[in-house]
């Protein structure tokens, strides 16, 4: 009776276990996208948890952003309000090729 009570536990805490580490990809095509503007911008604000973020400073007059975004789902939100451009990333991806925020800043 132990052996079976033993066995079913080991059991139900393996199917436990991996019903965390299940990692679903929905096909989803991604492609390199551009955000620029002109616009004045005296803060940044990026809501990202799973992308590496870099910072680079441009010849060019506008700011660019540089990200991976669905073709038919987009993921990411940018925006510029009250002189804040807002990055914010609203779902996870899972098989993006490139995976990098890239954003250039011009000279000043």
């Amino acid at each position: 009776m132990k052996k079976m009570f033993l066995s079913c536990l080991l059991i139900v805490t393996f199917v436990i276990s991996l019903s965390g580490c299940v990692v679903t990809d929905n096909n989803t095509d991604y492609e390199r996208k551009e955000f620029k503007t002109e616009k004045d911008v005296t803060k940044i604000a990026v809501i990202d948890k799973s992308t590496d973020v870099t910072f680079q400073v441009t010849d060019s007059d506008e700011i660019t952003v540089e990200y991976s975004d669905s073709e038919t789902e987009p993921i990411y939100d940018i925006s510029i309000k009250n002189g804040t451009l807002n990055i914010e990333k609203t779902a996870s991806t899972v098989g993006v090729e490139d995976n990098s925020l890239i954003i250039s800043l011009p000279k000043k």
